[in-house]
């Protein structure tokens, strides 16, 4: 569904506003929202949304940041581990034909990326709830995890028993796999870009399940195509839905994608329609709502709750 194919009448009426990623939620579609009491973001990121301007319209944009950990965190790994023991592109060899038999074949199919798992580093930009979960995974697996996180209070590492990069270039440099755990905002899109790129060891690899902003894809198809860049695999693009063959990274070597997936499985989805009406409900019912992104844009405004007495949102999420 698109903007202009949205009725005028059903958006202004809304009391809440539900919305996907698939959406671009801008100042002139914020506009036609009449009487919004509360955009609820059914998922984790939100840069679909044009959140300082909905806070200029006092309308609070909440999110559902604890759906779905384990999916993407599972999917995250599911990701690196195919990389690294070359299941995504051997699996792809066959599934296209061909006949692979004996070490030499096998060793030419499974390609440049497959290593011993045990010992390898594996760096994580961004130590949220996805990339800590993901952190406890590799572990288990034996990788030697550093993260960067300008945001995670002092001492995760430690509670974690993993290793804290100062800077994304630091951790880049010794990453022998790059995953990516992170908001994607004004100051992080594009943030994989050739010069990161560069700074990771030859023959590393990169595995997206964040946000396919977060990557500049002509980028990222250069350092394929030298053979800097061993293999990617993403679950997410920054035009989606992904189409092999189209945009910057058509005809990429050792690239594998799958389709936005990371956070899907049947508990998932329930888990964010239920909490997604769980907090609808609490707009529509007049009590503080949770999970607000944009409380720093927020001016105030009033409402009225369904017992008569009048509310903001934005001032109780302040006190």
């Amino acid at each position: 569904t698109s903007a202009a194919e949205i009725d005028n009448d059903a958006l202004g009426s809304a009391d809440v506003v539900a919305v996907w990623h698939t959406i671009t939620v801008d100042e002139p579609l914020l506009r036609r929202m009449r009487r919004c009491r509360a955009i609820v973001r059914m998922g984790v990121g939100y840069d679909n949304v044009d959140i300082a301007a909905a806070g200029d319209l006092g309308i609070p944009v909440c999110n559902i940041p604890d759906y779905g950990t384990e999916e993407v965190a599972d999917t995250a790994l599911a990701l690196i581990l195919g990389l690294f023991r070359g299941t995504l592109a051997t699996s792809a060899r066959l599934a296209a034909g061909d006949a692979v038999q004996g070490a030499d074949a096998i060793a030419a199919c499974a390609g440049a990326s497959v290593r011993r798992v045990r010992g390898t580093t594996l760096g994580l930009v961004g130590l949220g709830r996805i990339g800590t979960a993901t952190a406890v995974r590799a572990k288990a697996f034996g990788f030697d995890v550093v993260f960067y996180d300008p945001y995670r209070d002092d001492g995760a590492d430690k509670a974690l028993g993993i290793r804290r990069a100062a800077s994304l270039g630091e951790l880049a440099a010794e990453s022998t796999c790059l995953s990516l755990h992170c908001n994607c905002d004004a100051s992080t899109a594009g943030l994989v870009d050739a010069a990161l790129l560069a700074q990771l060891p030859p023959g590393a690899l990169l595995v997206n399940t964040a946000r396919g902003e977060l990557v500049d894809e002509v980028a990222l198809a250069a350092a394929l195509r030298s053979g800097h860049l061993a293999a990617a695999a993403l679950d997410v693009h920054a035009s989606e839905p992904f189409r092999a063959g189209e945009g910057p990274l058509a005809g990429a070597p050792n690239l594998h994608c799958t389709p936005h997936l990371g956070w899907y499985s049947p508990e998932a989805r329930l888990e964010m329609r239920q909490k997604g009406a769980a907090a609808a409900r609490r707009a529509c019912e007049g009590r503080e709502l949770r999970n607000i992104v944009n409380a720093q844009h927020l001016r105030l405004r009033t409402f009225v709750d369904v017992h008569g007495r009048e509310y903001s949102p934005s001032a109780a999420r302040r006190r």
